[in-house]
């Protein structure tokens, strides 16, 4: 008899998903990374800003040239620093903090080119491009929201940021360290 038993719970086909397979990180995680990165950076213009202002004697003028080169400066000092925990590790000093690694889809290092020159300035260089840059930073932010979990920057470089925290906790689970 081929009775269907209205009280069994519904059949679907378990994915197999490889054991090593990187585990994406979240958007709140990376949304905090990025939060991070950003503070940093404030943290070293502010210091920029007060060195030139009081430590120097300099005064704000109208056109905001000491704003320009103090931010000029923050990037400066912050994005060699950020530049090489990315080349090394793939993580910026915030990821490292998080627990977080950018990497290809397939779990494989991804290269300096795609992680320094692609994600981390491209973006910034689009967003000085009059009508392109504004549209291009708004839809970097919200392509997170689709189904990948993936910004705009993750698609042009082909990479995504992994969560070596939940990677940890399902390696112990399968018995592997």
């Amino acid at each position: 008899m081929s009775e269907v038993d209205p009280y069994a719970p519904p059949q679907a086909p378990l994915l197999d998903v490889p054991a090593d397979a990187p585990v994406k990180a979240s958007r709140w995680r990376r949304f905090l990374a990025r939060l991070a990165d950003n503070i940093l950076l404030s943290l070293v213009w502010a210091a920029a800003v007060l060195i030139a202002t009081m430590g120097l004697g300099y005064e704000m003028v109208p056109d905001g040239t000491l704003v320009y080169v103090c931010s000029g400066l923050a990037f400066a000092v912050v994005f060699p620093f950020q530049a090489s925990f990315l080349f090394h590790d793939g993580q910026s000093l915030s990821k490292k903090l998080l627990d977080l690694r950018i990497v290809r889809p397939n779990g494989s290092r991804a290269d300096a080119v795609r992680v320094i020159l692609i994600r981390e300035m491209l973006p910034p260089a689009l967003s000085f491009v009059p009508l392109i840059g504004p549209l291009f930073g708004v839809a970097d932010a919200l392509f997170i929201l689709g189904p990948e979990t993936r910004c705009l920057h993750d698609y042009l470089a082909d990479t995504i940021v992994m969560d070596l925290r939940d990677a940890r906790q399902r390696n112990l689970h399968l018995g592997r360290l």
